[in-house]
């Protein structure tokens, strides 16, 4: 009896041991910027969301709260109704991509898709608070800077030109039709493991009857969870998407993007899975690059400077702000 208890207290006393672990795990503090605190839960967290190193992730949440105490010092916050605005633009890109209704997609299935699962919605809009607050600090910054207006010289124009030729080429991509099998239900909730089996059945059921001559429109209407294209003349069209678009590449794997490329046009026979559901899909014309005009290329070549410009005075600007924040900012590391 006297071992019994023994055995006991230690297993108890082992399994309070475990979890005070985790719990200075996820309260152990990094850095104190202002009043913003680090804790090593936080990096780990954005390392794994991102897909960065754990240092790299480090870096990017100090630096970002260094950005965020000098807003909170120097410009007002967002307005609400600009914060709730934005969460509807970043729903209704997401609802566009997936072929849904705004008003069709859940905040499960909206959180998800941003590999934002473990976050509620809550947790989303204060880190876009954050984003847009910061955001707001550099635009009234770069505007004090009161920047001289640039225009490329003829030489910079023909050195990129010369370096850079597939940025004068018209988009390659293909006018695409697909059959979609999505894994979320009716309520715009994640399916779960089972239910997910049985969409993979049903599609690889749809691939054997297309394998069979079955009509490509005949499957949609039997099997598409895609309301938009289901409906679209020639059921299934989805149009034109160019392999180098962002929400292309945001949407579709590099798998899926290599085999559009390389297949011939007609029915694609072969299931893709990604993140949301599968797809089945169909090229109804493939479009190949062609080289702009030189009237064409000229204006473009002028806007990629001008763009890059901006775009280095912006990074300039933020590693400057961040140097002279820390002179003034309380910046503590444990």
């Amino acid at each position: 009896m006297k071992r019994f208890f023994l055995l006991f207290f230690i297993f108890i006393f082992l399994i309070n041991l475990f979890s005070y672990s985790i719990v200075i795990i996820r309260t152990k503090k990094i850095a104190k910027i202002g009043d913003e605190i680090i804790l090593e839960h936080d990096i780990k967290k954005y390392s794994e969301l991102y897909g960065v190193s754990y240092d790299n992730a480090k870096k990017i949440l100090i630096e970002m709260a260094i950005l965020y105490t000098g807003a909170k010092i120097f410009t007002e916050a967002p307005l609400e109704e600009q914060i709730d605005e934005q969460i509807r633009k970043d729903k209704a890109y997401y609802a566009s991509l997936v072929g849904k209704q705004v008003r069709n997609v859940t905040d499960e299935e909206f959180l998800e898709n941003l590999n934002y699962n473990t976050y509620s919605l809550a947790s989303y809009k204060s880190d876009l608070r954050k984003k847009m607050w910061i955001q707001k600090y550099l635009t009234v910054k770069l505007e004090e800077k009161k920047l001289n207006s640039y225009k490329p010289s003829e030489k910079e124009i023909k050195n990129l030109i010369k370096n850079k030729p597939n940025l004068f080429e018209e988009q390659e991509g293909v006018l695409l039709s697909i059959i979609f099998f999505s894994y979320y239900n009716k309520n715009g909730r994640i399916m779960n493991k089972q239910q997910i089996n049985e969409v993979k059945k049903r599609s690889n059921f749809c691939l054997l009857e297309l394998k069979t001559n079955e009509r490509y429109e005949t499957m949609v209407e039997k099997y598409s969870d895609d309301l938009i294209s289901k409906n679209n003349s020639p059921k299934g069209r989805v149009g034109f998407i160019a392999f180098d678009d962002p929400k292309t590449i945001t949407s579709f794997s590099k798998e899926i993007i290599n085999d559009l490329k390389k297949s011939d046009k007609g029915i694609v026979y072969k299931v893709y899975e990604t993140r949301n559901g599968l797809y089945i899909f169909k090229i109804d014309k493939k479009y190949k690059p062609k080289r702009l005009n030189n009237d064409e290329i000229r204006i473009k070549a002028e806007a990629y400077l001008e763009n890059e410009h901006k775009r280095k005075i912006k990074e300039n600007l933020k590693k400057n702000l961040i140097e002279e924040l820390k002179t003034k900012i309380k910046i503590e590391f444990y």
